[in-house]
């Protein structure tokens, strides 16, 4: 962390994690950080209209976080007990449930934003607007293989999901000692839409829904009917 002078400010981060969920290959996740703001209503320049506007700062930022959240020995190959009929004898067996993935690791989240605090009559009225754009890549998600493999499906990392959108939030505190009044406003707007599936696959059917490259996740999938 550095600040210079209480007018910028300056944040970097380097976090490395290591899971024991995911395979031997690809259990380590690194994920960085910075951020950078400038206060503004602090340069001299800004004093002609320091008695309207009291504070202003501008600030962005930029980092990664993972994504571990997939229960206990994911990746590796797993046994059930069944029971046999071996005559008129019932013995215990074993059969696999689960195909091992050595190379299954973190889902990894880019976020980039930028935003501006504004505060007016000493704080009275505070503005705070945020732009920001989400890419999450390699999800942890259970896909569908082929029946020849003898499973059904695989946990693995696949695809990528991009959120963007604003943000707006304004508070108001009006009156004095007798009489006060508090406001609070906020509003946002999102947008989503898938990246990429993996394996260059253009969409996925699932049920009454779709994954297709462009689209909303969620995105229903069916007949058009008339009535």
């Amino acid at each position: 962390n550095y600040n210079y002078n209480s007018k910028y400010y300056f944040t970097a981060s380097l976090r490395a994690d290591g899971s024991s969920r995911f395979g031997k290959n690809n259990k380590w996740g690194y994920f960085p950080s910075v951020a950078l703001a400038w206060q503004i209503n602090k340069e001299d320049f800004f004093a002609p209209v320091s008695d309207v506007i009291n504070s202003l700062k501008i600030r962005t930022s930029y980092g990664s976080t993972g994504n571990q959240e997939i229960g206990e020995y994911q990746s590796l190959a797993t046994l059930t007990s069944v029971k046999y009929l071996f005559g008129d004898q019932i013995f215990t067996g074993f059969t696999p449930t689960r195909i091992a993935n050595a190379d299954l690791g973190w889902e990894l989240t880019n976020q980039f934003d930028a935003g501006i605090d504004v505060g007016f009559l000493n704080d009275k009225i505070n503005l705070t607007l945020d732009v920001y754009r989400k890419t999450t890549k390699d999800l942890l998600l259970d896909v569908q293989i082929p029946y020849t493999t003898g499973y059904t499906s695989s946990l693995q990392n696949f695809g990528s999901v991009q959120n963007h959108g604003i943000e707006l939030g304004i508070n108001a505190s009006l009156g004095n000692t007798a009489f006060s009044w508090a406001s609070n406003f906020n509003i946002s707007f999102n947008q989503n839409k898938i990246v990429a599936l993996g394996n260059d696959a253009e969409f996925y059917t699932f049920g009454n829904y779709i994954l297709k490259k462009g689209e909303s996740l969620g995105t229903f999938y069916g007949a058009i009917t008339d009535g």
